[in-house]
């Protein structure tokens, strides 16, 4: 997981949030912003253009399909992670990570609401139906009440709070709502509703002193006019009026003078919207009006069907104002809105999702800088215009959520995004500071030189992330099972990252901003670095020198021995991606967009090469004269060591995770793909899965190892592929031509080694740090041969050098382990 924390200049610079600036302004701390599903924030200072304040990488791809948005109140975004069946817990500001709730899936769909300092989920699963209550601070539960779920409507909407009380619907034989008092837990009231109107029960909203709710049949197919609507009073669940034949499909929503009602299966099949009074209709809109929750204003009301498409229509007299067209043809979001702008995210263009072969059709068609897909855009409600959008790797399908003066939203693409208003011409994402000239060609070559080279001793050392500049792994490194623990060492956080090994110590940063140095036979500190924010990058060792960059934006140069600083170079966003070290240079990407290539002696810029977008954590490879990077989305480029020019650049959908050079190919891993490039042109080769992580790829001998999670597509846990496969040749995407799909494997016991960190190979072994905590040693084949249950979950990537195993943990310990 990724989490961000900011508090120098650098950083402000680099558009990240300054964490001491108090949040103001209103929450959102429901379902699309309150009990009545409403969409509408008050804050009018919520506008854009936005400048990106954050972004936290998850364990999965949060919303999935037709999931939902997230939760923003109590200083902390709520985020419900598809993958991962967990709520994520993050700090409102910074995009550091809080806490997480596994102990009970509740279903990807389901939005949390906070109360009075607690967390309600409505659990909506076969003999797991309950009402859940967390303490929104630390994410421990307090309470569990078991609830039927017969009947029970599995949309995204969460559970309604109004006036002290929380409020369930259960169907089947004996639907009804209940009430439940938010302190204490006991039942309030509970009101049955006829099973004559539907078996089925909509999520109830609650606004006004009212609960509105609605039931249709569970056959809805069969049985499309069956349904109706209700009005209760909140305080004692007396049904105050019944519209039968009126009903929605998933979702009511209401500002308390009127409730949207998008019917969607009966043989009236139009948009109603009722009097809150009196459950008659004000006025009724065409069959096309349907689906999504409808978003209520003062003089507008917002009308999504599926697709990209959002109908303004008059609140008074129901006459259309305007009518958006997105260019996608799909999208499960439905628009919330501020005084001026309404924000909706946009699917990608077809029938198709990105996960599967059709997007890498996308390349030259689709460009995401027009907002084409997976976009997040901002309309004028006075026009219905987008005049501002900011392309994510994927679909976008919650709902954004507006507070405290910010924009936040998620993606399938893996991440969350908080964005703040930015001035006018102000770019949305960081930029690089540094504006200085490139050095010649002459000047580059002259650093190249073979004596310039670093030289670690094989088996002894484990200087960078991936063991070498091909991101490969290291022959030399062998370790005698079973291992015991040698000593684990506290950083004071997460630590996400790799360690270095080199000279009898190892390397490691950590969430607490500080980069150690530890002395591997006694598990002491040497020293430690303080560079005020979260450090997330693997540093590289070499010449006496621990390169290493930090969240301040800032790549550091520490000598090894004294741990005091050499030089520091400033970029303009966080830095990430590992650096790589060749001959007398370092060179390393930032999340402003650029690859940068230094004088690892002095830290002077040498060239500097500027991606389409920023970069996440993606580790350049260098083999022979070219230097091989990716942005965060899309696209792999190969460019000249000694210029940096761009030689060529290859297309690869979503996002692009890590890069190894591996028998004389370039290997690219995306979110569920292995992309084989022939290296001096990008030529696509072949293409085999992957399971749904971050992580690297390991090799051994013709095998190719990747781990990650289970998604809504594709491989989960543990994969292996057999590089001498062939494979079959793809047929009917154009794009594809001449490009083989080999199959892979699952690995071993491939559940239990689930991981996001890049799995290792240590002779004829294997070894994955789970998610899970545990860290297992396996044979070629899957055959667990050790394992060691860590503090934590685990995130990091295992590292083997001098006899040593060392991994870092999400309980903030670096451990050790060595042979019996």
């Amino acid at each position: 997981m990724n989490s961000l924390i900011s508090i120098t200049l650098a950083v402000l610079l680099s558009g990240q949030a300054d964490p001491n600036t108090p949040l103001t302004g209103s929450e959102w701390p429901a379902y699309r912003g309150d009990s009545g599903l409403s969409g509408v924030s008050a804050d009018p200072a919520i506008k854009p253009p936005f400048k990106l304040a954050w972004s936290y990488r998850l364990d999965g791809d949060a919303s999935s399909d037709a999931g939902a948005g997230v939760t923003v109140a109590g200083g902390k975004v709520f985020v419900n992670v598809h993958n991962t069946r967990s709520i994520l817990a993050l700090d409102a500001r910074t995009g550091r990570f809080a806490w997480e709730y596994k102990d009970s899936p509740i279903g990807y769909m389901t939005v949390p609401t906070y109360a009075d300092g607690k967390l309600f989920l409505w659990q909506r699963q076969p003999k797991k139906a309950a009402l859940i209550v967390l303490d929104a601070g630390t994410g421990k539960e307090l309470r569990n009440q078991p609830l039927k779920y017969e009947g029970m409507d599995i949309h995204r909407a969460g559970l309604p709070v109004l006036d002290g009380k929380v409020f369930c619907a259960e169907g089947g034989d004996e639907p009804a709502v209940t009430a439940f008092d938010i302190k204490t837990g006991e039942q309030s009231w509970r009101t049955p509703l006829s099973k004559e109107d539907g078996t089925s029960v909509v999520c109830p909203v609650a606004v006004g002193g009212k609960v509105f709710v609605a039931t249709r049949s569970t056959h809805e197919w069969k049985n499309a006019n069956l349904g109706a609507t209700f009005a209760l009073d909140a305080k004692t669940g007396k049904i105050l009026w019944t519209r039968k034949g009126v009903f929605p499909r998933f979702s009511l929503s209401s500002d308390g003078k009127v409730v949207a009602c998008p019917s969607f299966l009966s043989d009236d099949s139009r948009f109603h919207l009722l009097d809150a009074t009196t459950g008659e209709t004000v006025w009724n809109a065409p069959k096309r009006f349907h689906y999504s929750p409808t978003t209520i204003t003062q003089d507008l009301v917002l009308i999504k069907p599926y697709g990209p498409e959002i109908f303004a229509v008059d609140r008074l007299s129901g006459k259309q104002v305007w009518h958006f067209q997105g260019k996608p043809a799909s999208g499960c979001c439905s628009p919330v809105v501020t005084a001026s702008h309404a924000y909706l995210g946009t699917g990608v263009p077809g029938q198709y999702d990105l996960e599967g072969l059709l997007p890498f059709s996308y390349g030259k068609i689709v460009p995401r800088e027009q907002g084409v897909s997976g976009a997040l855009h901002a309309i004028d409600l006075k026009t219905g215009k987008s005049i501002w959008h900011f392309a994510t790797g994927n679909t976008i399908c919650g709902e954004p959520a507006l507070a405290y003066g910010r924009l936040y939203f998620h993606s399938r693409d893996g991440c969350v995004y908080c964005f703040v208003p930015a001035k006018e011409g102000e770019p949305s994402t960081p930029e690089a500071i540094d504006k200085s000239e490139s050095a010649t060609p002459i000047a580059v070559a002259a650093l190249l030189q073979p004596k310039l080279n670093d030289r670690p001793r094989p088996g002894q050392n484990w200087p960078m992330l991936g063991g070498s500049p091909d991101r490969a792994g290291l022959d030399n490194i062998s370790l005698k099972t079973p291992l015991e623990l040698a000593w684990k060492f506290p950083t004071g956080d997460r630590i996400v990252g790799a360690a270095a090994i080199r000279d009898g110590h190892a390397f490691v940063g950590s969430d607490s901003g500080r980069i150690f140095a530890i002395n591997l036979a006694k598990g002491e500190r040497t020293w430690e670095f303080d560079t005020g924010t979260a450090v997330r990058c693997s540093p590289a060792v070499a010449g006496g020198l621990v390169y290493c960059g930090s969240d301040d934006g800032r790549f550091y140069a520490i000598d090894q021995e004294s741990g005091k600083k050499r030089w520091s170079f400033t970029a303009g966003g966080p830095v990430r991606g590992s650096p790589v070290v060749v001959g007398g240079i370092v060179l390393f990407g930032a999340n402003d967009h650029h690859l940068y290539a230094l004088d690892r002696v002095t830290g002077k810029k040498l060239w500097s090469f500027r991606a389409n977008d920023y970069c996440v954590q993606v580790p350049p490879v260098v083999h022979g004269d070219t230097v091989f990077c990716a942005q965060w989305t899309e696209l792999v480029y190969a460019l000249d060591l000694k210029t940096g020019k761009e030689k060529w650049r290859s297309y690869v959908p979503i996002s692009v995770e890590a890069l190894s050079y591996y028998r004389d190919r370039l290997w690219v891993r995306n979110l569920h793909y292995l992309v084989e490039l022939e290296p001096a042109t990008g030529k696509r080769l072949r293409l085999g899965d992957a399971s749904w992580g971050w992580g690297g790829m390991a090799f051994l001998k013709n095998k190719l190892f990747v781990s990650g999670i289970q998604s809504q597509y594709g491989r989960a846990g543990a994969v292996v592929t057999d590089l001498d496969d062939a494979g079959k040749e793809i047929v009917k995407f154009e794009t594809l031509e001449g490009v083989n799909r080999i199959p892979a494997k699952y690995f071993g016991s491939y559940i239990k080694l689930a991981s996001m960190g890049t799995p290792l190979v240590a002779g004829d072994q294997v070894c994955f740090a789970a998610v899970t905590g545990n860290v297992y040693l396996t044979d070629a084949d899957g055959k667990e041969r050790w394992t060691f249950q860590l503090g934590g979950s685990c995130h990091a990537t295992p590292v083997a050098a001098d006899g040593y195993l060392v991994v870092g943990c999400d309980d903030g310990n670096l451990y050790a382990f060595r042979s019996k």
